[in-house]
């Protein structure tokens, strides 16, 4: 409807201008309607229509991972190049939450000089945002121009909506021009034809700044003609609004790294493959990409969709996985088919750098015996073994030994207190974790009972439910009641494994607490069968470090926050 009501203005106002984002919008219309594309395609020649965005799709700007921001841009580009001619300068990204602080030296880096974006100047609960035109600095001293709208898109095209944006500037002095962003945005339609009959009366209007209707690099290429008094923000554009966002739909976010995960290591591990003569498999990676690059979008990762929209994203996520099993399976065996020896089993490491850690295999493939070499240990029916030093993107050979081993335990368990070679940990009758004290490190981890379970009202008002935590959310906390006491369900050569319940309301929680032999990780595998509505869980973990700021992990970099609040 978008296409065919801005085609049509566009036959009816020579003048028209219009900007669209987005390759996979327009690779949908060249699948489902080609005469339409044919026709965005010659208006796209003639300069009339901005095919913009030089990503895939306008993914959400905090939650995604490396490879993901680096796949957005190139099939966005690619795409724009390929069908339009177009080398698209500008990241579009108008709706999204925030954005990492990172992204200016990957969009240099990708042939992109421009980025916009919105709500931090119009939303933000807390400190208002300083400026509309700047170069936002990232980590490695890399400037990108950047422009936020005084007023959020999708507004009216009329005198008092173009008034109040000019009030809203602030930067009449130093730059003197501002971009407003017109038309039906949610729901879709774009600009009506009265806006355009508005737009065309802009120019000379008494009482209202001159204006004028123009594309989005247009508008970029012109500010850059005035950037010498511009200010530089340092720092990631950070959305003071909207928090809930990081966690709303939980198994979206799950869904989502678990992909990037699984796509890094068929890319890996079909590279290998074709050093044997395996086949390029190059297609079949692009298509699954595609399905997880859709459903970044910042509406769909964040979890701030319409219900209706959740089958076909459940629906992606397995055709995804199954096209990146599939392919994984197919590149593995043909390395292990191809490798000059004998063996039951090949164990790969995908990074790039050596590794030691836990393999695991089906009973099926073992039954129940050792890995040959190493020490092992069964557990829900996984055999686990400890391979030591695999190289980085190698491998490794192993046999099912034909020696049964014996199980000698890592771990002490009693009167709430386990102890292994690298940890003595109590437990309070809570089931919280009373104290963790580090024997390598001779250091008490916590200052007060950790692995906490915390419920709160989760109430932020009922527009923005799924966007936003309240800031007072913390007033109210609901009990939470153990219901299973700690016991130990495995004890043997590699690791130890404690089982717990806990009630909450009509909820139940349950945890697995894994401890190893000579691994200082710790790790918790927690699963809630949730049966409540507006309720925050969270864990503390009260840890003994006295640090003002904490170090965070960025994709391509990290950044440092304040631990604290004044």
């Amino acid at each position: 409807r978008t296409n065919t009501n801005m085609l049509s203005l566009m036959r009816e106002y020579p003048d028209f201008k219009y900007s669209q984002s987005q390759p996979y919008l327009y690779e949908e219309l060249k699948k489902m309607y080609p005469a339409v594309y044919e026709e965005v395609k010659q208006r796209v020649l003639e300069g009339r229509w901005e095919a913009i965005g030089a990503m895939y799709i306008e993914p959400d700007g905090n939650v995604i991972g490396t490879e993901s921001i680096i796949r957005q841009i190139l099939f966005g580009k690619r795409f724009l190049r390929k069908e339009f001619g177009v080398e698209s300068r500008t990241v579009w990204l108008p709706d999204v939450f925030g954005v990492m602080y990172t992204l200016p030296q990957i969009l240099k880096k990708s042939g992109i000089d421009y980025f916009s974006t919105v709500k931090l100047k119009i939303w933000a609960d807390t400190n208002p945002f300083p400026h509309n035109s700047f170069w936002w600095r990232g980590p490695d001293g890399t400037d990108v121009l950047t422009h936020f709208p005084a007023s959020h898109f999708g507004k009216n095209l009329d005198a008092e909506t173009v008034r109040q944006h000019w009030r809203d500037f602030n930067d009449k002095n130093n730059v003197g021009e501002s971009m407003f962003v017109y038309g039906l945005a949610d729901g879709g339609g774009g600009p009506t034809r009265e806006e355009v009959e508005r737009g065309q009366r802009l120019n000379n209007f008494p009482g209202l700044p001159t204006g004028k209707v123009d594309t989005v690099e247009n508008f970029f290429e012109h500010l850059e003609q005035r950037t010498e008094n511009l200010p530089i923000w340092d720092d990631e554009l950070y959305l003071e609004a909207h928090r809930g966002t990081y966690t709303t739909k939980a198994d979206l976010k799950r869904q989502n790294r678990k992909a990037e995960l699984l796509y890094r290591d068929v890319e890996v591990i079909s590279a290998l493959a074709s050093l044997f003569g395996g086949e390029r498999m190059q297609e079949e990676i692009n298509e699954g990409w595609k399905l997880v690059l859709v459903n970044q979008f910042h509406d769909t990762l964040p979890g701030t969709h319409r219900p209706e929209g959740v089958p076909d994203i459940k629906r992606d996520y397995k055709t995804a996985f199954q096209i990146g099993n599939n392919l994984l399976e197919k590149a593995s065996q043909h390395i292990a088919q191809n490798l000059d020896i004998n063996c039951d089993m090949v164990f790969f490491n995908t990074l790039s750098w050596k590794r030691s850690d836990l393999v695991k295999v089906p009973v099926s493939m073992t039954a129940g015996a050792p890995i040959d070499g190493l020490q092992s240990q069964t557990y829900k029916g996984y055999t686990y073994g400890s391979a030591r030093i695999i190289p980085p993107l190698g491998w490794e050979d192993r046999d099912v030994s034909p020696v049964t081993e014996g199980q000698k335990p890592i771990a002490a368990f009693e009167k709430n207190t386990i102890e292994t070679p690298l940890y003595q940990i109590s437990f309070n009758d809570a089931g919280d974790i009373e104290s963790l004290y580090d024997k390598v490190n001779d250091h008490d981890v916590l200052t007060a009972p950790g692995n906490q379970f915390q419920v709160f009202e989760d109430d932020p008002g009922r527009k923005f439910s799924a966007w936003d935590i309240a800031y007072h959310f913390e007033e109210y906390q609901h009990p939470v009641m153990m219901t299973l006491p700690w016991k130990m369900v495995a004890n043997g050569n590699l690791f130890a494994v404690l089982r717990s319940e806990w009630q909450v309301l009509n909820s139940t929680i349950q945890q697995e607490m894994w401890l190893y032999k000579d691994n200082p990780r710790i790790d918790f595998r927690t699963t809630a069968n949730w049966q409540d509505s507006r309720k925050l869980l969270k864990v503390a973990f009260p840890l003994n470090v006295r640090s003002r700021t904490a170090t965070y992990d960025l994709p391509f970099g990290n950044i440092e926050r304040p631990t604290h609040r004044n």
